[in-house]
């Protein structure tokens, strides 16, 4: 705290230290390994892409045919 003139300066700090724990281990130990083996089908990208395209034409037609009957009556 000082004083300069009329007015008092009260200068406060303060530093904080953190406590940190480190683990260093030269060695990794493994315990209870489970494997576990099962069969997933593989379908093939191609098939995928013509599903997709097939939805997608399908929805485009849906739309169309909405669009028919609205501009129709």
């Amino acid at each position: 705290m000082h004083i300069r003139a009329d007015t008092v300066y009260l200068e406060k700090w303060h530093t904080s230290w953190r406590d940190r724990e480190t683990v260093r281990t030269d060695t990794i130990q493994v315990e209870n390994i489970r494997t576990e083996t099962r069969e997933v089908r593989y379908v093939p990208k191609f098939y995928k892409w013509c599903v997709a395209l097939l939805v997608t034409v399908l929805m485009i037609l849906f739309l169309r045919l909405l669009w028919y009957y609205k501009t129709r009556r």
